[in-house]
């Protein structure tokens, strides 16, 4: 990691729009009121980029042949043209969330793309994770000490309701951890200035009182045990361990944690439920599944649409197909959202976004070995992956506009500075850019 702090590159208009662009993907794409807009009017200028310069689409090209990038190319283009290919015959209209949703994953294909032409600095990416966990911490502390909310979230951020602004938090939490542990070539100072910052976020998170945000642990901590590198490493391990020990015992004894963190409303919802009482948080989950799951079976194939889930929920309610619940739009589970608004079609894009990155970001993890720089990037890429997934499990999160433009254009980025890292993997394009 000699370079990671540091790159002699040229500096061009595109460059500062790649490293600028790099930054904002975590600076301020879910912390600040309005700012999805930006990255998308950004995305929209690289995918200009691409089709005005010769060398940018033999760039895109290569994405889609390339025996890694494929991995993430065509399920990012399945995943618009699944919505595409269905939306002429599906009962409800799938454009309501088309293509300001759907098409975010091919515009973050253009950053790809651009990104293995012009070589943004990867520290850009990379620091801005500290930056987004003190804006985080500073979010959760005004919403929480001077607005008085009962949950942190960001200020004024429509749309952003406290599970997005509380999942997304530990997101980077988790990322500043994998990072403090693998980039050996850091100071010690400056690795433990990070889980400072990581505490920070998590500490956001936390206030937030997302459950969910839990999951992300339940894979930093295989990735933390898997590549351990050296003894800040190890003993960064055990610290964890060692605190989320004290911390669950804290949490075990003390009503205002469990508050804080809804563990105590968890048991009472639990309750509820063995009295038969489905409306509460956990209950009307159970219910939106098993709606959805019927639902699914009566329209496998095409599945009802984006808006119709809510409208079937009420008539099997209604119907008493179902038990009494609170009532929601969606189905809370973005892989039985997919399946009830596009049936199998939706079901095999989101499997294949999913699993498309999973594999790119394995396969470059294993072929690593002692590049450092691809190590680090891989392993947040994983990261990125399978804690989404952990998320999606439990709530909708690609039907909001924040998580379907933050999680691919995470993906590119963090691909784009393997591929980079990787001169094997990046030798076709920069032949080509020579030659030309």
């Amino acid at each position: 990691m000699t370079d990671l702090a540091q790159q002699k590159q040229p500096i061009g208009l595109g460059l500062i729009f790649l490293n600028g662009f790099s930054f904002s993907i975590l600076g301020t794409l879910f912390l600040v009121p309005g700012a999805a807009s930006i990255p998308t009017l950004m995305t929209l200028l690289a995918s200009a980029s691409v089709l005005a310069t010769p060398h940018a689409r033999t760039s895109l090209i290569h994405l889609f042949t390339h025996r890694d990038s494929r991995w993430i190319a065509w399920p990012f283009l399945i995943w618009p043209i699944g919505s595409m290919l269905i939306a002429g015959i599906s009962p409800s209209g799938l454009f309501d969330d088309f293509p300001h949703l759907q098409l975010r994953f091919v515009f973050a294909l253009s950053l790809l793309a651009l990104s293995l032409l012009i070589k943004p600095r990867p520290s850009w990416l990379l620091w801005s994770l500290p930056f987004a966990a003190m804006l985080a911490a500073a979010h959760a502390g005004y919403s929480i000490f001077v607005e008085a909310l009962p949950r942190a979230q960001a200020w004024g951020a429509k749309g952003m309701n406290p599970i997005y602004f509380g999942n997304w938090s530990m997101m980077i939490a988790v990322l500043i951890v994998i990072i403090s542990a693998l980039a050996t070539s850091l100071s010690t100072y400056l690795r433990i200035g990070l889980l400072v910052t990581a505490t920070l976020a998590a500490w956001a998170s936390l206030a937030s009182g997302s459950r969910s945000s839990l999951f992300a642990l339940g894979a930093l901590f295989p990735m933390l045990l898997l590549l351990r590198k050296d003894k800040f490493h190890r003993l960064l391990v055990f610290f964890i361990l060692g605190f989320i020990a004290l911390f669950a015992l804290i949490s075990f004894n003390s009503t205002t944690v469990q508050r804080h963190l809804r563990l105590d409303s968890a048991a009472q919802d639990i309750a509820q439920l063995r009295e038969n009482n489905h409306v509460t948080s956990i209950g009307t989950r159970i219910v939106i599944w098993q709606a959805a799951w019927s639902i699914f079976k009566d329209h496998p194939f095409t599945g009802i649409g984006s808006d119709g889930f809510k409208r079937e929920y009420l008539r099997m309610m209604e119907a008493k197909e179902i038990p009494a619940a609170e009532v929601h739009s969606q189905a809370h589970s973005d892989l039985l959202q997919a399946m009830v608004s596009r049936g199998l079609v939706g079901l095999l894009s989101y499997v294949l976004v999913i699993i498309g990155p999973l594999i790119f970001f394995t396969l470059a993890l294993r072929r690593a070995a002692d590049n450092e720089n691809m190590r680090l990037y891989a392993a947040c890429g994983l990261l990125v992956v399978s804690v989404t997934f952990l998320f999606n499990l439990t709530n909708a999160n690609f039907v909001s506009k924040i998580s379907s433009m933050t999680y691919p254009l995470l993906i590119c980025a963090f691909a784009a500075q393997v591929m980079l890292s990787s001169v094997d993997n990046f030798k076709p394009i920069a032949q080509r850019k020579e030659h030309a």
